[in-house]
């Protein structure tokens, strides 16, 4: 294991440099540079020439741009195709139909009809007169 306050242990890629460092790296490649320049003719074409390096690093590093990362596709029926439920907005994916009426809407209930007698007000479940037909069949089975 390194001891992480050892200096001469190597520095990562990704370590954060002070600006000492930084400026004595960049002097000790300049300096050969300098060391031969006498006029301001030539002190003009370096600095054209580290212009013209300048400005294609600054147009590498802009098109470098981070772009949205791929989307994943799902496995399955999209959300939005989904089968939706009657009460529900728009059909999309199908589901219930919507043609008895708009949603939240209800038609007034209707009063149920007997099934034997036919008459309004009771079913066949509690028709009177299904109810004294068996009265008398009990009746006269008891007799």
């Amino acid at each position: 294991f390194a001891n992480p306050l050892d200096a001469t242990a190597g520095t990562r890629p990704t370590d954060t440099l002070s600006a000492r460092e930084v400026f004595h790296a960049t002097q000790a490649r300049i300096r050969p540079l300098t060391s031969g320049i006498q006029t301001q003719e030539q002190l003009d074409t370096l600095l054209q020439h580290l212009d013209s390096i300048n400005q294609t690093y600054l147009e590498e590093s802009q098109s470098e741009q981070l772009r949205d990362p791929t989307t994943q596709s799902f496995k399955g029926r999209p959300r939005s195709q989904r089968l939706t439920g009657v009460l529900e907005g728009r059909a999309r994916g199908g589901g219930g139909s919507r043609t008895r009426g708009m949603r939240g809407l209800h038609k007034p209930r209707t009063e149920g009809h007997c099934s034997v007698c036919r008459a309004i007000g009771h079913t066949r479940r509690t028709c009177p007169v299904l109810r004294q037909g068996m009265a008398r069949i009990i009746n006269d089975a008891s007799e």
